[in-house]
C-alpha cells in the first residue's frame, strides 16, 4: 500500500487524539517507519495491523476505524489531488472516475496495486459499485464514499448487498446520492 494511505492516517489520528496516541498505535502496531514516503510501498498488513491497534485503543471496531479513516481522507486527498477532484460536479462523477485513475496508477507507478472496481448505474443519483480486492478494506472504502459525498456537499447512503468479509468474492455496495 502507498505510503500517501499510511501518512494521512497518521495525520488524523495525530489530529484527533495527538502525537502521543498515534506513537503509541504505531509501536504496538510493530510499524517501525518513523514517518512515511507518499509514493513508497509499505506492507498492508502494517496497515491493518494500525486500524486494529487504533481500533483496541479508541475502542472502536476496525470497521468503525476504517470507515472513518476513509472519511477523513477525502479532504486530505482533495488538498494533495486537487487535480482529481476538480473536473467534477457531483461524489458520482467523481467516483466513476476512479478505476480509470487506479489502472493509470498500476500502469505508471512502479508496485502499485490499487483495488478495482466496477460499476453499475442503475439511475442518475444512485451507483452500484463492485469492489474487489485481497485488502478487504470495503469499510474503508465506504469513508471514502462518504468522505467523497461531503466534499460535493452531498449525502451518501450505502448499503451493501454483498461482503467479502462475511465471505462474498467481491463487495457490491448500493450508493444513492442526495443533496
Amino acid at each position: 500500500m502507498k505510503g500517501i494511505i499510511f501518512q494521512i492516517g497518521e495525520e488524523i489520528v495525530t489530529e484527533q487524539f495527538g502525537k502521543q496516541q498515534w506513537e503509541q498505535i504505531r509501536q504496538k502496531a510493530g510499524v517501525s517507519a518513523q514517518f512515511f514516503v507518499p509514493m513508497e510501498d509499505y506492507p498492508d498488513a502494517e496497515f491493518v495491523s494500525i486500524v486494529k491497534q487504533a481500533a483496541s485503543a479508541l475502542g472502536r471496531s476496525t470497521d468503525e476505524v476504517e470507515r472513518t479513516l476513509g472519511a477523513l481522507a477525502i479532504p486530505k486527498l482533495a488538498a494533495l489531488y486537487r487535480f482529481y477532484f476538480e473536473p467534477y460536479s457531483s461524489a458520482r462523477e467523481f467516483l466513476l472516475k476512479m478505476d480509470d485513475v487506479h489502472q493509470v496508477t498500476t500502469q505508471t507507478i512502479a508496485g502499485a496495486m490499487p483495488p478495482r472496481f466496477h460499476y453499475e448505474r442503475p439511475s442518475d443519483s444512485s451507483l452500484v459499485i463492485t469492489y474487489s480486492s485481497a485488502r478487504k478494506l470495503c469499510s474503508f472504502l465506504q469513508g471514502l464514499i462518504e468522505g467523497s459525498a461531503s466534499y460535493y456537499n452531498e449525502r451518501a447512503r450505502i448499503t451493501e448487498r454483498c461482503c467479502m468479509k462475511k465471505g462474498a468474492p467481491r463487495c457490491e455496495l448500493v450508493v444513492e446520492f442526495s443533496r
